[in-house]
């Protein structure tokens, strides 16, 4: 079973996906995203990390994702055992559905948001997480992860693994990934509350992004971060990692 819901922030312009799987290493071979393009995912009884990244090829050089999904499946000799999904920069989405996909399967699309989901126990899971992902509260990365945790309740068989991963062109890019844990999906839960957290928050504002390449802080503002260490010390410091 895997699960994956590529959405768009209306709002903000933010681009967000999030993969369940009782597969591990989901986040390695499902997701893909760029700031300055969008976001595709691949899965399906054989996933393909090569089409996933000519999906975000196609999209930087100004297809929508109709185009460049039609396109990069049409050239797949292995597309039957594939599902590839895509999100653009404008929320618009498109996906496919290998004949040879396991299970339960396909996709169905909302409003800036994408569910593609393959050896379900039935297909009104995706509806499920579209239905929770359009009247949740809050940020696009804690909505990611509800809709998922509500689709995905009753679903049989243990999960291997979880993954997010958030983009903005004013932002830094939040990459969390979960594997071999016995909640991977709580686990990404509590990595997004890390996140949150001002030890991490208030470290990643001063990053550089795709609007301003070269942004650092000056030598007060470095002293007065908080210290990002491995033991999750959050003490004034040099700011070091």
């Amino acid at each position: 079973m895997t699960l994956t819901l590529l959405a768009r922030e209306r709002e903000t312009g933010k681009i967000g996906g999030a993969v369940v799987s009782r597969a591990l290493f989901a986040g390695g071979w499902c997701l893909r995203g760029g700031a300055d393009c969008g976001l595709s995912a691949s899965q399906g009884a054989i996933p393909s990390t090569l089409c996933g990244e000519a999906l975000l090829q196609r999209m930087r050089e100004g297809e929508t994702a109709t185009s460049a999904l039609g396109a990069v499946s049409a050239a797949d000799d292995g597309r039957d055992h594939r599902q590839l999904a895509a999100l653009d920069q404008r929320g618009r989405t498109a996906a496919f559905t290998g004949a040879l996909t396991p299970g339960a399967c396909g996709h169905r699309q909302g409003a800036d948001a994408l569910v593609v989901g393959c050896d379900l126990r039935g297909e009104h899971v995706m509806e499920a997480v579209l239905e929770v992902f359009a009247t949740a509260p809050g940020a696009l990365v804690d909505r990611l992860v509800a809709s998922l945790r509500v689709g995905l309740a009753g679903e049989a068989g243990d999960l291997a693994s979880a993954a997010l991963l958030v983009l903005h062109r004013e932002a830094p890019p939040l990459s969390l990934r979960v594997d071999g844990q016995a909640d991977p999906l709580d686990g990404l839960a509590g990595l997004v509350a890390a996140a949150h957290a001002p030890a991490h928050a208030g470290w990643i504002r001063h990053w550089p992004t795709l609007v301003d390449p070269f942004r650092a802080p000056s030598a007060a503002e470095m002293a007065a971060l908080p210290r990002q260490g491995a033991d999750g010390d959050s003490s004034r410091g040099d700011g070091g990692t």
